[in-house]
């Protein structure tokens, strides 16, 4: 009888303590990657976006610069940080003085028109 009952206690089927631990410490580490992986792609979601709002902003920017450039008729103050011209900017027919410059805050520049 002890014998029988030895062996039902040896046949008993489950889990032990260090498999349990083993399987939380892999679950934890699947985890763990999974949501690092993540953070990551959401980081650089948003620099693309911050790259591509940059971009069609430059180029927005560019083509008004351009269009109120090819309108001027005169001409008054070209350096490096300041453009001044006269142009026809709202097609009334009269000329309006364009002032374009630059702003240097904080290491960045930044573009102002002044009509």
């Amino acid at each position: 009888m002890k014998l029988l009952l030895i062996k039902k206690i040896k046949d008993t089927k489950g889990f032990t303590l260090v498999e349990l631990l083993l399987v939380m410490v892999l679950i934890i580490v699947v985890v763990s990657m999974v949501s690092a992986t993540f953070i990551h792609s959401v980081n650089t979601s948003g620099d693309v976006i911050e790259i591509t709002t940059s971009g069609i902003d430059s180029r927005v920017t560019m083509y008004r610069i351009s269009k109120d450039l090819r309108e001027a008729i005169n001409l008054t103050k070209a350096e490096n940080d300041e453009i001044i011209f006269q142009s026809d900017v709202d097609s009334d027919g009269d000329y309006e003085i364009l002032n374009y410059y630059l702003a240097n805050a904080d290491g960045h520049y930044n573009l102002y028109r002044k009509v």
